[in-house]
């Protein structure tokens, strides 16, 4: 029997594998680099680093949904590391009242190699959280500590590097501007002071929450006061009346309906789209 057709094709079958096995090895390369995110002055990514401390964040930009990662380089690293070893970790029950008088700070430490994160919160304080899994089952070490000191370091370095600097929602007033945009193009810019003093209403009166579930990024609400100075709002992509300034979350629902509302209860933002008549939102449906 001559075997050699079959034997050319089963040779020609491995170098077709080869070649593929070494297309997706050069593909993969190319998306991680492409996973290369320049935001300010600093270099991010979509996964944190395996072997150091990385910072996840939420850069201020349209259209990205995705939270980014911030390797800080060696010395930081060092610094940081000591200052985490040297925290004094306190049990403490993470329920409602503990969020409400510790909000958080937009910004968080990640150790990814020891599933470990140091999620930073407002007043100087942290929430220490370890992740742990065994057979069938999934659990998560929580203690809570000061770090006053890790705060002072670290804040600098984000104002610098991306712009991270606190946010007051009550400073929105005196608006000129409004200037809505939709990461497909849409934009509208409105200067009626009737229109602008509903929003200003909204978004001055706007109460801090913790991170929903809906991503935001699909809108950029521009907000210009008479000083010239724009403050710049990422909207969520769904019927969420919520928006996000350096990954802090806020709730612009009218103070007047928010007060009647039941607990969990989500009132539609056509009201901020209805501002701009000129907008064709479609929300996007997240549970479809």
């Amino acid at each position: 029997m001559n075997t050699r057709p079959s034997t050319r094709k089963n040779a020609a079958f491995r170098i077709f594998l080869i070649l593929l096995v070494f297309s997706q090895l050069f593909v993969s390369a190319a998306a991680a680099e492409s996973e290369i995110f320049t935001y300010q002055n600093a270099s991010l990514t979509l996964e944190p680093a395996k072997d150091r401390l990385s910072i996840r964040l939420t850069p201020q930009l349209l259209g990205l949904w995705d939270t980014y990662y911030y390797t800080p380089d060696d010395a930081a690293q060092k610094e940081l590391r000591t200052m985490l070893d040297e925290l004094k970790l306190l049990n403490y029950t993470i329920d409602e009242k503990f969020w409400l008088e510790h909000p958080e700070s937009g910004y968080t430490l990640v150790d990814d190699a020891n599933r470990i994160e140091w999620m930073m919160l407002n007043g100087n304080h942290l929430l220490y959280t370890k992740f742990e899994s065994g057979e069938g089952t999934a659990f998560m070490h929580r203690r809570y500590a000061e770090c006053e000191e890790l705060t002072a370091y670290l804040e600098p370095i984000l104002a610098s590097l991306m712009q991270y600097t606190s946010f007051d929602a009550a400073s929105l007033t005196g608006l000129t501007a409004a200037t809505l945009t939709l990461s497909d193009g849409q934009t509208e810019t409105v200067t009626d002071p009737a229109v602008l003093a509903q929003i200003e209403n909204w978004f001055s009166n706007a109460l801090n929450m913790r991170a929903p579930s809906c991503p935001n990024g699909d809108g950029m609400l521009y907000l210009t006061t008479a000083s010239g100075s724009v403050t710049e709002l990422l909207l969520t992509v769904d019927e969420c009346p919520y928006f996000s300034v350096n990954g802090i979350y806020y709730d612009y629902t009218p103070a007047e309906i928010r007060k009647d509302l039941a607990p969990n209860t989500i009132y539609p933002n056509n009201f901020l789209f209805d501002c701009f008549p000129g907008i064709n939102f479609t929300p996007i449906d997240l549970h479809p």
